[in-house]
């Protein structure tokens, strides 16, 4: 039970790391394994026991962002010269699609945000990592695997409840908002980097949602990113999935 487990989560938590870093294995599909097993628990234990483990969130935050990238696959690509014309001026590369990822190791991937979604919802601290996660979180909306890009905009989603929440408060976090508003130009670009890519419309369906959520932060919030946010709502209103189109047309 919980209650039992308490007393012994000082000497788990070191232990949980060690199998998260373990890199002794022969078998990149075990250490994969091994290594999002460990992340499940580290979400687990958060999810279960927030007020016990925070003292070790930033551990457990730590392990999760090092980790949010790991794909040993990932070839860095040349970013195109349209792409590169469109873009917002950022202090980061968030272009790491690089070639598809034909391991698992996008199950550690995902695992890692999870991790990640789990902290915000019960840290008090959530200023003070902001915009590390929101970097990491925007990096990886343009995964190569669409299934850690849909948790990616999911958390995302929930980052946006919570800045508005700390706003209608009025506490210690009321500035999250104002430092939101600085990275909506990095999120609309990497949003449309989605956009663009052909086929993922599970993915674009939650980069819709994701959207539709940053339009309630603040009245006019996305009106000087439309010209840019338009063309991918056009060409989703072509594309031949109901679902899609549907989404699309809420948005």
């Amino acid at each position: 039970s919980p209650t039992r487990f308490v007393k012994y989560l000082d000497q788990c938590v070191p232990l949980i790391t060690v199998f998260v870093q373990a890199a002794e294995f022969t078998d990149e599909g075990e250490q994969v394994k091994v290594c999002e097993a460990a992340l499940i628990l580290f979400e687990t234990i958060v999810t279960s026991l927030p007020a016990i483990v925070s003292t070790h969130y930033d551990t457990i935050q730590e392990q999760a962002l090092q980790f949010i990238s790991y794909d040993p696959t990932v070839i860095e690509g040349e970013a195109d010269d349209e792409g590169e014309a469109d873009a917002e001026p950022t202090d980061f590369d968030y272009d790491d699609e690089g070639v598809a990822d034909e391991t698992e190791t996008w199950r550690v991937r995902k695992e890692c945000i999870r991790c990640i979604s789990a902290i915000l919802a019960k840290t008090p601290k959530l200023s003070e990592v902001f915009d590390m996660v929101v970097e990491e979180l925007i990096k990886r909306f343009t995964d190569s695997q669409v299934n850690v890009k849909i948790e990616s905009f999911k958390t995302f989603v929930n980052l946006v409840e919570l800045v508005k929440a700390a706003h209608t408060h009025c506490n210690d976090d009321t500035r999250l908002k104002e430092r939101f508003t600085e990275w909506v130009p990095t999120v609309v670009g990497g949003l449309n980097k989605e956009f663009k890519t052909r086929g993922g419309d599970k993915a674009k369906i939650e980069a819709f949602a994701l959207i539709q959520e940053l339009t309630t932060v603040s009245q006019g919030l996305l009106d000087d990113h439309l010209a840019k946010l338009v063309p991918g709502f056009v060409s989703s209103l072509k594309d031949a999935s109901e679902n899609l189109r549907a989404t699309d047309v809420v948005a």
